[in-house]
């Protein structure tokens, strides 16, 4: 394992000690502590000290020949650098500046890397110290010299075009609007009352069930100030009194920053909306206009930056949540919205030069609260995230001469990921949280894609957008919102050029800093694929899950021929206790407990003593003549001692029944589980589990999990051990087997919310599974149907389960398995089969030959 997947629940050490790097120079990290999470004997700390660092390069291990050395350094990812010298290892080192020592410097081991022969190069010094003066204003998107030439775009450039005539037709009308005649002076009225003392305020625009008029109208606002930019139509410069009006309100009202009175992380995207105005504007506003919202955007950007994302308590302290430690999912949204204003008001200095220089340094570097190439909250929360980000990078990338931040090995990572673990056609994800809202992942891939694929040159992006928009249309939500920042959308074409490179799409991908693999027959982020799509997505993530993440690792998801046929994650909405729980997933349960690790982004759990260096990890992956080859170790993952698991959706344990809060499985030494994806049409797994014979010489009862949602005929044939079902056109046989006597029994819908084992009852917390399918008739099922679990009926210390799981067409030839052994099958359809064994020296002859 490379050391980057280490405690990689937090900020770590990158790149990782020997590792061999696609990026010249690589992008460096290192961990906001120096032994990563508290060691024993400081976890009475509630927060962090204020920390600077030396930063080192060298061509020689003894630091004779040092290539960078950046004195002291508030951040710990430092990335404004030159290309180093290759090919030969180069070595880096950080020391932490610590007053308690005698030479005031804790040097911590030099570490080495290898730029690989094909590693790209990319030049980040320039982004150092940007020299805004001899541009002015503006500067994001528009500047003095190119504003002609982006107008000239609603001529030449039909997309360009269709945004140019929605936003004019939306700014025009807006100028007859009650709000906007008569705007409010406070944003202290409450939203319903809002809306109706202004009926004409728009509905909101995306499909994520929320409302906030205060924000859209905001939004409209800014539309507005867009259409001037666009036409210099002087009708529109009435929208500055109303943006100096907005940027006046302060903390109590709908507008506050998250981590002030009354604020919440969605109006911290006034943040971004401010800096764009003060920019545009700024040679349009009268000084005392100027300096209303210059000091609305300071106080404003000092409160996200210094006292809640990156630092706290007015740039006092540091914890756990911060974006430099082991961030979560606020703290990382709000510093998107806010790093504008280091562009926009950079020769200001202070708080406004910090932002810019923490924005490059960290765009340029880490990039993401998760690992290097995924989202460990999964596609639907991390879309959302992720837009974010890509509107960030984008004004950076557009503000400043040859950023190039399209040459970002992580651009390219993270857009893959999402686009083979948000399959497109795909209505459920199974891996967090809103996973089963389709139209709000789309809507979210619709607001990031286009502007991934002109940053990266990926084609496949491209369609991966457009798809999206038509899969939208599919389910019934075509009139949301097509256009999310329509001023970067609109002047994509005058930047970049048209991405016409369509990267290798092979049938598999490893993932190995989060812990994926995701494998198909077809691409996955094309539309017209899923309907002779097979594929699976499996995780065995380094960080494990909390948050809005789940209790899954080895987990997985397959789907078929246009169908999901497997369902994990119960109805997967925030505050559905089940949907984080292990039960809900496919996974093995050690005498019916699962898997839990603590919060690290809370400092009560920011402590080594609570954390394995990695909760689980891909082990094993291969691609060879058509079939893929996944081993996940999961042991780790599963609760290692007694803790209150309690977040924000709960906790595990129903109140009455809280056996995490009791028991352990400390003595799980095994949870392994090899998958096959054989010739892109059908799966073989080994679930192999141990308990340590000297803590339970009793040995365990593991239960093997199964699930399907919908209301279909399930029957078990125990003499073949084997079961089957039919989605739409599409029947599944699962055969499953163990080398231990076991029963079957298929908990049916409220019944599967209640374990059998430790008797939890989640049955009060559970949420109702809805289908975001406005097209979709007939029923849908509120709780998952056939909740299947597979038990050994006498404890044992180690035992093997081997399952097939094997969808085909209604027409085509039924498969038919049959047990050579406990750990060997042949798998036979139509005229043909294949034996595939876990024992190579039982069936040396095998097709398909795995040593486990």
């Amino acid at each position: 394992m490379s050391e980057s997947m280490l405690y990689n629940l937090a900020v770590v050490w990158r790149p990782g000690d020997r590792d061999t790097v696609r990026l010249n120079p690589p992008r460096f990290s290192w961990p906001y502590e120096p032994t990563i999470m508290l060691p024993p004997g400081r976890e009475d700390r509630n927060h962090l000290p204020i920390r600077h660092w030396r930063f080192q390069v060298s061509a020689d291990p003894d630091f004779d020949s040092v290539l960078v050395d950046i004195p002291a350094t508030p951040f710990n990812f430092y990335n404004t650098l030159s290309p180093f010298p290759a090919p030969g290892a180069i070595y880096w080192r950080v020391g932490y500046y610590d007053p308690e020592l005698v030479n005031g410097i804790d040097w911590r081991k030099t570490r080495s890397f290898v730029i690989a022969p094909e590693a790209v190069t990319w030049d980040r010094s320039g982004l150092a110290k940007p020299d805004f003066k001899g541009v002015g204003h503006p500067r994001i998107i528009f500047t003095r010299s190119n504003t002609d030439s982006l107008r000239a775009l609603a001529r030449t450039h039909p997309f360009s075009r269709e945004i140019y005539e929605k936003v004019l037709g939306e700014a025009t009308a807006d100028l007859r609007a009650s709000w906007f005649a008569d705007f409010p002076r406070t944003d202290t009225i409450g939203r319903d009352s809002l809306r109706a003392l202004y009926p004409d305020i728009p509905a909101w625009p995306d499909p994520d069930g929320g409302d906030d008029p205060y924000m859209l109208i905001i939004e409209r606002l800014m539309n507005m100030a867009f259409a001037h930019m666009l036409t210099g139509d002087n009708r529109f410069l009435a929208v500055a009194g109303r943006m100096v009006t907005v940027a006046g309100w302060t903390t109590g009202g709908a507008t506050a920053p998250s981590g002030t009175e009354g604020g919440g992380e969605d109006a911290v995207a006034l943040n971004e909306y401010l800096s764009l105005f003060y920019d545009w504007f700024h040679d349009r506003l009268t000084a005392d206009m100027r300096k209303i919202v210059l000091e609305s955007l300071r106080w404003r950007t000092d409160h996200i930056v210094n006292s809640y994302s990156w630092r706290q308590r007015r740039g006092t302290r540091v914890s756990a949540g911060s974006i430099a430690v082991g961030p979560s999912s606020h703290p990382f949204e709000n510093i998107n919205y806010t790093v504008p204003a280091g562009l926009a008001a950079y020769e200001e200095g202070g708080i406004f030069q910090t932002t810019y220089e923490l924005a490059v340094n960290y765009y340029t570097g880490v990039n993401s609260p998760f690992g290097q190439d995924a989202w460990n909250e999964g596609p639907g929360y991390g879309l959302s995230k992720f837009k974010w980000h890509t509107f960030a990078v984008s004004y950076y990338d557009m503000a400043l001469a040859d950023a190039n931040f399209g040459r970002n090995p992580f651009l390219h990572d993270i857009g893959e990921w999402f686009t083979r673990t948000a399959v497109m056609g795909l209505p459920h994800l199974s891996f967090g949280n809103i996973g089963l809202m389709e139209p709000y992942y789309l809507n979210n891939r619709v607001s990031s894609f286009r502007k991934l694929a002109y940053l990266t040159g990926n084609a496949r992006f491209l369609t991966g957008w457009s798809d999206a928009l038509r899969r939208l249309e599919q389910i019934g939500y075509g009139t949301h919102r097509k256009y999310h920042r329509p001023w970067i959308e609109y002047a994509l074409p005058h930047y970049y050029k048209k991405p016409e490179t369509r990267e290798p799409a092979p049938r598999s991908r490893l993932f190995p800093d989060g812990g994926w693999v995701s494998a198909s027959n077809l691409y996955p982020g094309e539309l017209d694929n899923f309907a002779d799509n097979v594929g699976i997505t499996f995780r065995a993530r380094p960080r494990g899950a909390y948050n809005h993440s789940f209790f899954s690792d080895n987990g997985y998801q397959i789907y078929a021929y246009g169908e999901n046929i497997t369902h994990a994650g119960g109805s997967t909405q925030n505050g559905d206790r089940h949907a984080h729980h292990s039960m809900s997933h496919n996974i093995v349960l050690v005498d019916g407990l699962g898997q839990a690790q603590p919060n690290p982004a809370r400092m009560n759990n920011f402590r080594l003593e609570l954390h394995n260096p990695w909760a689980a990890r891909i082990e094993r992956y291969a691609e060879r003549d058509g079939t893929v080859y996944i081993k996940g170790e999961a042991a780790n993952s599963y609760i290692q001692y007694p803790y209150l698991y309690r977040e924000f959706w709960g906790k595990l344990g129903d109140g009455t029944n809280d056996p995490y809060e009791e028991r352990d499985l400390s003595y799980l030494l095994r949870a392994d589980r090899h998958v096959l994806f054989v010739d892109g049409r059908y799966f073989v797994m080994l679930d192999d589990l141990e308990v340590d014979s000297a803590q339970r010489p009793e040995g365990s009862t593991f239960s093997w999990l199964y699930h399907v949602l919908q209301e279909v005929p399930l029957e078990w044939d125990g003499g073949r051990g084997e079961f089957t079902y039919t989605l739409g056109g599409v029947n599944i046989l699962v055969s499953v087997a163990a080398d231990r006597k076991t029963e079957f029994e298929d908990r049916l819908a409220g019944q599967g919310l209640v374990n059998p084992i430790t008797g939890e009852d989640y049955r009060p917390h559970v949420r109702p599974i809805t289908r975001y399918d406005r097209n979709w008739e007939g029923d849908y099922p509120e709780v998952v149907t056939h909740n299947i679990w597979l038990s050994n009926t006498e404890p044992c210390r180690r035992i093997r389960y081997l399952a097939v799981i094997y969808p085909w067409r209604e027409g085509d030839p039924a498969p038919e398995v049959v047990r050579l052994d406990r750990l060997s099958v042949r798998v036979i359809w139509g005229g043909d089969s294949e034996v595939i064994t876990f024992d190579p020296a039982a069936h040396p002859d095998a097709d398909i030959r795995v040593v486990p």
